[in-house]
Order: structure tokens, then sequence, then C-alpha cells
């Protein structure tokens, strides 16, 4: 008797909790007067396509001897000397985007990021050479937000556009070059936490990167 009581009472509590939260959500999710309809963020974001990219030139360089030796001798030095290599670069892709929100659960937006990387070759006579390339990216995004409450937000993502890939070889006769290729990401699932200042982290792939996280201000 005690026991179908208590679950009596528990079934109770709980479809009381349901509606007072089914009622906060929608008192939320309607007010399509005051809601803020602008939001900007900056971020940060490991493992992109544009790093793949390089890290697969860098591989092939590895794997063959011949290809770093030609691009040696196309900089104008000799690859019997020999030599070292230095990776350097941006650990990750530093973006800056706009989103506006069409209703309360749905925005539409766009964001750029850059993503740098440097290789030095260091000569056992002393002489350097440099490897440059930049990557610029331009992107179209929409979010959809599954969970919207004030303080917590839970979405899933799209943006596509593309990327400008720029490289050089740092040496008296600059030799340049310019690529222009299809990007995108896709975030399945990403968190913010806060209201009008918030801080989020994404789990995606593609040219935001895998693992990104930044801070957002809404307006």
């Amino acid at each position: 008797m005690k026991t179908k009581l208590f679950l009596t009472f528990f079934a109770g509590f709980f479809l009381l909790l349901q509606t007072v939260q089914g009622q906060a959500n929608y008192n939320y999710n309607n007010q399509q007067e005051d809601f803020l309809k602008n939001e900007v963020h900056l971020e940060y974001g490991v493992v992109t396509t544009q790093s793949v990219a390089i890290r697969g030139r860098q591989l092939l360089s590895d794997i063959s001897v011949v290809f770093l030796d030609a691009l040696i001798e196309k900089l104008g030095y000799d690859s019997n000397i020999g030599y070292e290599r230095d990776f350097t670069g941006t650990r990750g892709a530093i973006g800056i985007g706009y989103s506006r929100y069409l209703v309360p659960r749905w925005t539409i937006g766009a964001t750029v990021n850059y993503h740098g990387f440097e290789t030095a070759i260091n000569f056992d006579n002393g002489q350097q050479a440099f490897i440059k390339d930049r990557f610029y990216t331009f992107l179209v995004d929409t979010d959809y937000r599954w969970v919207n409450q004030p303080g917590v937000q839970l979405y899933s993502g799209l943006c596509l556009g593309a990327s400008y890939w720029r490289y050089f070889y740092e040496k008296p006769d600059l030799t340049v070059s310019n690529h222009t290729f299809f990007n995108m990401q896709f975030t399945p699932i990403g968190i913010r936490v806060g209201n009008q200042i918030g801080g989020f982290f994404e789990f995606g792939l593609g040219s935001n990167g895998l693992l990104v996280g930044g801070i957002s201000g809404r307006f």
C-alpha cells in the first residue's frame, strides 16, 4: 500500500515538473518580440581540413625524399647539402562570426577563419629556406537549437563555403601559388552555456576543426 502511494506521488510530482518545464520552454521559445536576435562569436578549432592538407604534404615528403629534394632544387638550393625541417604554425583555426536568429531556435550567419603554417628548411651550411601556407576560409552557416534554455543550449549546425589557399616560398624571387577550394563544417553537436555572454564547445568535422571552443555575445 505504501509502495503504491509512493509511486502515485512520484508520478504526480514528475508530471507536475514536466508541465512546469514545458510551460517554461514554451514561454522562452515563443517570445518572438523579446528574444535577442544577434550573436557574435570568437572561436578556436583544432584538426581542420586545412591542417590535414598540410600534414598530408609533409607525409608525402617524408615517404618520398625525391619530392622534397625537387622542391629544394626549385627554390635554388643544393639538395645534396644536409638539411633539417622545422614545422611551425597556428595550432588551430582562429575564427570570428555573426549569426542572426530568425526564430529563437534557428540562426543563419557567416564565419571567417584563418589558419597559417610555416616550414623552415635549415641547411648544414647555414642557409635557410621558408615555405609558408596561409588559409583564409569564408563560410555561410546555420544552426538549430534542440535544447534552448536561457542558460544552456544544445545545437547542431552546417557551414558551407570556400577556402583561399596561398602558399609561397620566401626567397629573393618569391614563387607564389594560389588555390581556392570548396570547404565546409558539419557540427553534429554543440553546447553553449550562458545567456547574453556565454562560452561554447563543439564537436565537428571540417574547416573549423574537430574540436572547437570559444565565446559569444548576444544583443
